[in-house]
């Protein structure tokens, strides 16, 4: 299947640049980088009817003439009057979404990555490398470039950022604690309790967040929220896991990288003030997928935003210091939890992603899926 052939030559990639360090990268290097980018910007741009929510995202852009009121986010209903108004095909918008993702994303993980390749691996395996994109995904990759202000602390463009991406996408608003959290030193201790916590309370609380939620006194949010409530606790958006099964997986794959960061990689993470900001932000991603989650799976996707600092961990793991052999088995371990991950991130949306359709070829290559 093409995307296990994508995982492959990525891991191969990533592989190779564990053994390069920063010093030694060439301007090969960076053209590879480039040219892997923009592979994967092609698959994205030039899909049909593949991810989740196509032909709702379709029917919206087919209705959005200028005199279109929209009851989507006022920047994303623009864009979709914009690219309508240029070229009214819903392929022209997926092509701009794309070409968005693959300006910003990139560009950050390259420049504030030890290893880009592992994690351009990581995103890949975390997220498909947003070859499937939604408006959240957009709002993502804004956010993400808007790190570049919170590290340079410049708080006014960081805040127009998010300001932006809120108008692609609401939910976005919540990315403005980012600039207050990023540079706090918490102890070891404290980042274990409250990530342990979260997922006991989110187990515990399963039965009542709901209630709790539908009391925030906000009309636009509470519709939000009453939108994704009124599928039922129990639904999860054409997933094949259930919610409570999403919890345990979460909390698994979030345990090993905690574990990793707070017991391996501690005495780097007070050395690295950016490092460290990667671990608060992850810690509260693993509290808002915990909290949010419980109620519904939809809600959970509060956290995307903040579990970008995923693909920046992986890649720090490679700068402990190790021998050659210690540092191939250590990628190798990393490689098994990849495709563990990897394989139940197809499995979820299996029928969304497999065969792949684009406007000039279909890729579909058998693979065995349980």
């Amino acid at each position: 299947m093409y995307l296990y052939v994508i995982f492959s030559l990525l891991s191969l990639l990533a592989f190779a640049d564990i053994f390069t360090s920063p010093s030694q990268r060439t301007p090969r290097y960076t053209i590879v980088f480039v040219f892997t980018i923009f592979l994967l910007f092609i698959l994205s741009s030039l899909r049909v009817e593949r991810g989740t929510d196509w032909g709702s995202y379709e029917l919206y852009f087919d209705l959005s003439t200028w005199d279109f009121e929209g009851w989507m986010e006022p920047g994303f209903t623009l864009l979709n009057k914009l690219v309508y108004a240029c070229i009214p095909h819903f392929v022209a918008l997926s092509f701009c979404i794309s070409l968005f993702i693959y300006l910003l994303k990139p560009q950050i993980i390259y420049r504030f990555s030890p290893y880009p390749f592992v994690a351009l691996l990581a995103w890949y395996v975390i997220t498909l490398a947003d070859i499937f994109p939604v408006r959240q995904t957009l709002a993502s990759a804004i956010l993400l470039y808007s790190i570049r202000y919170v590290i340079e602390k410049r708080f006014f463009p960081f805040l127009l950022l998010v300001i932006l991406a809120s108008s692609i996408h609401a939910t976005s608003i919540v990315f403005f604690i980012t600039y207050f959290v990023f540079y706090r030193r918490f102890s070891r201790l404290f980042l274990l309790s409250i990530f342990v916590g979260s997922f006991v309370f989110a187990f515990v609380a399963e039965g009542f967040m709901g209630d709790l939620l539908s009391g925030i006194n906000n009309e636009f949010i509470q519709e939000r929220i009453e939108k994704y409530l009124s599928v039922g606790v129990d639904e999860t958006f054409g997933s094949v896991y259930s919610t409570q099964g999403i919890l345990i997986r979460g909390f698994l794959n979030r345990s090993i990288i905690m574990f990793m960061v707070l017991s391996v990689m501690n005495s780097l993470r007070k050395e690295d003030c950016i490092l460290n900001g990667w671990v608060n932000l992850f810690t509260l991603a693993s509290i808002l997928f915990a909290v949010f989650a419980s109620v519904n799976v939809a809600l959970g996707r509060i956290s995307v935003f903040f579990d970008m600092s995923q693909i920046f961990l992986f890649s720090y793991f490679f700068k402990w210091k190790m021998t050659p052999m210690s540092r191939f088995i250590l990628f190798g371990l990393l490689l098994v939890y990849f495709g563990y991950r990897f394989y139940g991130v197809i499995n979820n949306y299996y029928d969304l992603y497999v065969p792949y359709k684009s406007l000039f070829w279909n890729i579909h290559m058998p693979v065995l899926v349980g």
